[in-house]
């Protein structure tokens, strides 16, 4: 699946160099994140940016692809041992910040519900580039306790002005474990808001 979903992503994008009908942007927002799932979650905010491509198919259908910087993760009360093997099992005394960096390449389909107003959905393939968590003990790396490849099911709703500026609220319902561990088992769920700009608005 994950072969599939970057191959898709990458012909698109090289599809859409080549075809006139394609319109190109940039997207940015905030983000509410967790780990349903894993012990003591709670959510932390993130943010998201990239650049976006979509290919009219007919008059109310879209397909899309996205090239997403994302800061996820979740906010908890770690053991020091997560990051810091030699210094025993002690945990803070507050939450901290668990901070998964994401290149996110979704894939979506969307349909325009009435004029300006759409709907979307598809799959989204995650690379995790990087994962620390920052104590007063200092910053750890905790990368290797996480799988490199995250599959996730994005579902949201948008609405774009004539002049190319729109809006976005979508949910990322992770598909997969995040954990190497088989006996820690955690999905990413992302709540996104933001706002993008498409240099040349699909009509």
């Amino acid at each position: 699946m994950k072969k599939y979903c970057i191959f898709f992503a990458v012909c698109f994008f090289l599809f859409a160099t080549v075809n006139a009908q394609v319109s190109f942007g940039a997207k940015a927002g905030g983000a509410i994140t967790s780990l349903p799932g894993d012990d003591d979650n709670n959510s932390k905010a993130g943010f998201y940016g990239g650049v976006t491509a979509e290919l009219p198919v007919g008059k109310k259908f879209r397909i899309a692809a996205e090239l997403v910087y994302a800061l996820q993760g979740n906010k908890k009360r770690i053991r020091f041992s997560d990051w810091a093997p030699n210094d025993g099992y002690r945990e803070t005394g507050k939450k901290e910040n668990m901070n998964l960096s994401y290149i996110n390449l979704p894939v979506l389909l969307k349909y325009e519900v009435v004029k300006k107003l759409y709907l979307e959905t598809g799959l989204q393939a995650g690379l995790l580039i990087s994962a620390k968590v920052k104590t007063s003990q200092g910053t750890g790396n905790i990368k290797d306790h996480y799988e490199s490849f995250d599959l996730s099911w994005p579902i949201g709703i948008g609405y774009q002005l004539k002049n190319g500026l729109g809006a976005n609220f979508r949910y990322n319902l992770g598909l997969t474990n995040v954990y190497k561990e088989a006996f820690y088992k955690a999905h990413n769920s992302v709540v996104q808001l933001g706002v993008f700009y498409c240099l040349k608005p699909v009509k």
